[in-house]
């Protein structure tokens, strides 16, 4: 299956970043996710991960993994996961980065190109 992921501007919380993803499968909107909060330290921490070649949006960077990582799990686009909402809107506070976790540099690169990130699963 083919999901793709598209991202709102990004958003400040009191102590952080807010990203707000949407989800679709095979073209259907399937979810709204709200990342909340990213603190701007981790924030910090993935912008030196990319390490010389610079990455220009670090939290989307990070945002774009969670998503695949919930994907990966099954949090996302599985069954029946009974805690994302009838609407399709789950919000998750993110757990620290770690650079194995993080899509490749490349991936995001072209995401970031065009506005919008592809992957199946």
């Amino acid at each position: 299956m083919t999901a793709s992921v598209e991202w709102l501007p990004v958003g400040h919380v009191p102590h952080g970043y807010r990203r707000v993803f949407v989800i679709k499968q095979n073209q259907k909107l399937r979810h709204v996710i709200n990342l909340a909060h990213m603190p701007y330290e981790w924030v910090f921490r993935v912008k030196e991960m990319a390490g010389v070649e610079g990455v220009e949006d670090p939290a989307l960077w990070w945002g774009l993994s969670v998503i695949v990582s919930l994907v990966a799990k099954g949090t996302l686009l599985g069954a029946a996961n009974l805690d994302t909402a009838d609407d399709g809107y789950l919000q998750i506070r993110p757990l620290e980065p770690m650079k194995d976790e993080l899509i490749s540099l490349t991936a995001y690169q072209e995401a970031l190109r065009v506005g919008v990130f592809v992957f199946s699963y």
